[in-house]
């Protein structure tokens, strides 16, 4: 640990990172050379999971020492400074969170705003700044996370066009198929419908099918009811509903109902799936099969259910003409 210590203190960027690991992992005085730890308890956005692990001093130590090597160009460091930033802003947006460290919100984030001796740098903007400079060179986490501030706008102003241009880019770096990210995709995917001033959608869509093919449920809702009765549609709503959307569910379940070949079978199925969740107009539907099956003790728990929920129906028919006037005026 010493002899890691002193080359750190020599200028070495690689010994500056490990030190620095060995802070942000609790081993403070242990060699994390080839522990096999290294990078271990950051999630795949870069995001501290264990943030009661580790106290707002050892965080302060472990900043120092990722600045100090990402000056010199470490690409892991720079993006580090940016994720343990990023991680307690996080924390004192949600001060409520079980387990995050009671002062990293004062003496913690106070010190993080400290960029260096001459200047104080909003921590918001010193973790855009080193996720911009690990975005630069690639990092595809740090081009997600850059989307992410701008789009969310909880720490920067929302811009829509930075968002776009870093989600693209960590397209670009391979980050399509990544879960984690998923939900980033589909905010833009949100936004760009929302900010639409014609009736172009194009943005819109391609952000959604993005977001859907990284499993992002909702987007795979939307697509599926967007996208009409075609075989692509309802293979999103199948995505959405195993994942467990009850609306994609319910959506199958109409959708067996349909047309001539109609599967019974395959739509008591799908709106037990989504009665479960609560879906009224399931909870109803289900009744009627379980009705017409002759098991009424268990049609009478679900018709309870949704009229707890709200639902008073209009049958099977009824309401698959109601659902049709809903999806004539989607996008």
């Amino acid at each position: 640990w010493q002899s890691q210590v002193s080359a750190a203190e020599a200028g070495d960027a690689e010994s500056q990172f490990k030190v620095a690991e060995a802070f942000r992992l609790g081993l403070r005085g242990r060699d994390v050379s080839g522990s096999g730890r290294s990078g271990q308890n950051f999630d795949a956005l870069g995001s501290l999971d264990d943030l009661d692990a580790l106290d707002a001093l050892n965080a302060v130590d472990a900043l120092a020492w990722y600045r100090r090597a990402a000056k010199q160009g470490h690409l892991e460091a720079i993006f580090r400074a940016g994720a343990l930033i990023h991680d307690f802003l996080n924390a004192g947006l949600h001060s409520q969170t079980p387990n995050a460290p009671t002062n990293a919100t004062t003496s913690g984030l106070a010190k993080f705003t400290k960029f260096d001796s001459q200047k104080e740098v909003p921590a918001a903007l010193e973790a855009a700044d080193w996720f911009s400079k690990a975005s630069d060179r690639g990092h595809v986490r740090a081009q997600l996370l850059l989307a992410e501030m701008n789009i969310d706008g909880k720490f920067l102003p929302q811009n829509l066009s930075a968002a776009a241009f870093w989600g693209r880019k960590a397209l670009a770096s391979g980050a399509s198929r990544v879960s984690a990210f998923c939900e980033t995709f589909y905010e833009i995917a949100v936004a760009s419908g929302s900010s639409a001033k014609s009736e172009d959608r194009s943005a819109e869509f391609f952000w959604l099918q993005v977001a859907a093919e990284a499993g992002s449920p909702e987007a795979q809702y939307i697509l599926g009811q967007g996208l009409g009765d075609t075989p692509e549609a309802l293979n999103f709503l199948r995505q959405a509903a195993t994942q467990g959307h009850a609306d994609a569910a319910f959506a199958l379940g109409v959708a067996s109902l349909e047309g001539s070949s109609q599967n019974i079978s395959a739509a008591v199925s799908w709106f037990r799936v989504a009665a479960s969740k609560g879906h009224g107009a399931a909870q109803y539907n289900l009744g009627i099969a379980l009705k017409n099956a002759g098991a009424s003790d268990e049609a009478d728990y679900w018709f309870k259910k949704a009229a707890a929920n709200g639902f008073q129906g209009h049958g099977w028919y009824g309401f698959l003409q109601h659902l049709q006037t809903l999806q004539n005026g989607m996008w």
